[in-house]
């Protein structure tokens, strides 16, 4: 009502109304930025959005699950470390009271991470859940432990190579490893069993053929190979690559074993002493003149040294134990 003159509202008074009670829109620079961050690649997006905890989302799945298995590894490489040594018993929890995480960094962290990859992809971590389930990371806490617990018993302390089993291994250790072989057994079984009924055995049968060509054969027939429990373990857990959760155990607890037998003793070289010997006398390091000064000096009169191959190994064949000229 304006000066007795009633008001009806036009067409466009109401097209006003709706416009001043709209919701205001973004300033024309924000909804520029934002139609280009949604316009972006996903991979990229990060780059163009503020970092929140969304952000990660947008980063490949495999790439945070590699992350996560390096880090979560590296992180029980270290605490394992620390545990076994805090235990005064020597007998129990075996170590090298000489092998600090220095020298894990120094000489083991490259060859370990190279490990930690080639267990990843052919364990199939990049597809799996991720490695901070409680499915794979207990019986991973379970391993370190136990390899290391059970150093109590005198029949663990046994060595596995050639020559051990046809002159040192006492029938205890025979049938302790007996058993273990039997579960393992159980396990593959369960294994086979799967990748027929998903349709992998061919491929499956196929890749481990290749990794035995690779990281056995070489070695498997020289007497100075010993298998670590870092490789045994490193070796058979990473087939354990089904997704059923017997599988991921399986590969959790046999990943804990390598584990503990890096943080115990460090990643040793699988032919030890022939190893060292063959680096040292290659690469001709100084110490090995102080090697050939204790074996080839006789009464005054030096022996020209033998070359690096006449380095005489331990026979399994008949017993024979020398290490030395």
């Amino acid at each position: 009502m304006k000066g007795g003159v009633e008001l009806v509202p036009t067409h466009d008074d109401e097209e006003d109304r709706a416009w001043l009670a709209r919701e205001r829109e973004p300033d024309e620079e924000k909804q520029w930025l934002d139609e280009a961050a949604a316009a972006a690649p996903s991979r990229w997006r990060c780059l163009t959005q503020p970092l929140t905890p969304d952000t990660w989302r947008f980063l490949p799945t495999e790439h945070v699950r590699l992350l996560k298995f390096m880090l979560v590894s590296y992180a029980l490489v270290v605490a394992t470390h620390a545990f076994i040594r805090a235990h005064a018993s020597t007998d129990k929890w075996e170590r090298d009271e000489r092998y600090s995480l220095d020298e894990f960094h120094l000489l083991d962290l490259h060859p370990c991470a190279l490990d930690a990859l080639w267990f990843f992809v052919v364990g199939r971590y990049w597809r799996r859940n991720g490695v901070d389930s409680a499915c794979f990371l207990g019986p991973c806490v379970l391993g370190a432990y136990v390899f290391s617990a059970v150093g109590s018993w005198p029949v663990t302390h046994e060595s596995i190579s050639l020559y051990a089993i046809k002159c040192v291994w006492p029938r205890a250790f025979v049938a302790l490893l007996g058993g273990v072989v039997a579960l393992v057994l159980a396990l593959a079984l369960l294994h086979v069993w799967r990748a027929c009924k998903d349709g992998l055995f061919g491929g499956r049968v196929a890749e481990i053929a290749c990794t035995v060509l690779i990281f056995w054969l070489p070695r498997a027939r020289d007497s100075q190979f010993h298998v670590h429990h870092w490789f045994l373990t490193w070796f058979i857990g990473q087939h354990a690559n089904q997704d059923a959760w017997w599988s991921v155990a399986s590969s959790g607890i046999l990943w804990g074993g390598y584990v503990n037998g890096v943080a115990a003793w460090g990643r040793d070289h699988p032919l030890g002493c022939k190893a060292s010997y063959y680096a040292s006398e290659n690469q001709r390091c100084g110490y090995m003149e102080c090697f050939e000064h204790r074996y080839y000096v006789v009464h005054n009169a030096t022996a020209m040294p033998p070359p690096a191959d006449s380095f005489e190994a331990s026979d399994w064949r008949h017993c024979g134990a020398s290490y030395a000229p």
